[in-house]
C-alpha cells in the first residue's frame, strides 16, 4: 500500500487494504501501516483487508500503541478479513475491532483457537449490536465462538470449513451466567435470523455442550428460531439435533448424520413438539 495514505483525509472509497510484511520503505512496518488505517476515518461502504504476513512473523505493538485502528470508522458497513495461517491472528484481529455500526462481517482463514475479546462469548452482541450478516470461512483452528444468539439484528449466518468446532454456542460462559436458561425465551435466541448455513463441520456435535442439544421432553427446553426460514446443512456427520424451526420454508440436508433430528413445534404456544427424523433416503434425496 502507498505510504502516507493518512494524509487523504477525505478518502471515502478503499475497496482493498493490504497489510504486508515487506515494504520498500525503511523503518515502515506493520504498526506504521495500521496507523495509516486509523487516520482514514471517512472511508465508507465495503473494505477488504488482506493480511500478507509470513506465518512465523511476530506481531508486537511499539511506541505504546493500543490498537483500535478501525474503532472510529463508523461509515464502514461491511468488512472482510482474509488471514494467512499465522500465530498472531487473534492479536491482530483484536486491534482491528470494527465500529459498532458495522452490519456485515466475514472472516477467512482466521487461525486463532478462539475469537478476540470483542467477539468472544457475549461480547459480540455488545460491541457489534447492528450486525446483520456474519460469515466464518476456513478457520481451521477455531474451537470457540461467541454467543451468537444474542445478536439482535443478525439475519444471515454461515459457518463454513471449521474442522475443530464441536459446539456453536460458547458453553464455557453459559454455565455461569444463565444464558442457557435465557434460551427458553424466543426473543433472546436469534430474534432476527432468517438464513442459517452450516457447511464442512466434521466435529460439530450440537448447538451447545451443556445438554440442551437433546430433544428431551422434560428438563431444559430446546431453543427456538423465531424467524428462520432457510436452513442448509452440509457435511456435518456428527450433528444429531437442530433447535426448533417453527417457520422453516426451505430445508437442505447433504452428507449428514442419518439420525439427524430437526425438532418442529406442533402448535404455536404449545410446549409439545414433533421430531423430524431424517432417514438415509431423505438425506440422499
Amino acid at each position: 500500500m502507498p505510504r502516507r495514505m493518512r494524509r487523504l483525509r477525505c478518502l471515502q472509497k478503499l475497496p482493498l487494504l493490504v497489510l504486508g510484511e515487506r515494504t520498500p520503505y525503511e523503518g515502515w512496518g506493520r504498526v506504521a501501516q495500521l496507523e495509516e488505517i486509523r487516520a482514514l476515518k471517512n472511508v465508507k461502504g465495503d473494505l477488504f483487508i488482506q493480511v500478507r504476513i509470513p506465518a512465523d512473523a511476530r506481531y508486537v505493538l511499539k511506541n505504546g500503541q493500543q490498537g483500535g485502528y478501525l474503532s472510529e470508522h463508523q461509515r464502514l458497513t461491511r468488512i472482510t478479513f482474509r488471514f494467512p495461517s499465522s500465530n498472531f491472528d487473534e492479536a491482530l484481529l483484536e486491534d482491528l475491532q470494527p465500529h459498532p455500526s458495522l452490519k456485515d462481517l466475514k472472516l477467512e482463514g482466521y487461525c486463532g483457537k478462539r475469537m478476540p475479546y470483542w467477539a468472544r462469548k457475549e461480547h459480540l452482541a455488545i460491541f457489534l449490536p447492528n450486525l446483520v450478516s456474519f460469515y466464518l470461512q476456513s478457520c481451521h483452528k477455531l474451537q470457540h465462538l461467541a454467543v451468537l444468539g444474542r445478536l439482535p439484528k443478525l439475519e444471515f449466518l454461515r459457518l463454513e470449513d471449521l474442522p475443530d468446532l464441536e459446539y456453536i454456542e460458547d458453553t464455557t460462559m453459559s454455565k455461569h451466567s444463565g444464558v442457557v436458561g435465557a434460551w427458553k425465551s424466543e426473543e433472546s435466541f436469534f430474534p432476527s435470523l432468517e438464513e442459517l448455513e452450516l457447511w464442512g463441520l466434521p466435529k460439530l456435535k450440537g448447538w451447545s455442550g451443556d445438554g440442551s442439544n437433546t430433544n428431551q421432553r422434560h428438563g431444559l427446553l430446546l431453543p427456538s428460531f423465531p424467524c428462520l426460514s432457510h436452513l442448509r446443512i452440509e457435511y456435518c456427520p456428527n450433528l444429531a439435533c437442530v433447535p426448533l424451526c417453527p417457520r422453516i420454508e426451505v430445508l437442505t440436508i447433504v452428507d449428514c448424520n442419518a439420525n439427524l433430528q430437526i425438532v418442529q413445534d406442533i402448535e404455536s404456544g404449545n410446549p409439545d413438539y414433533e421430531v423430524w427424523k431424517l432417514t438415509e433416503r431423505d438425506i440422499s434425496n
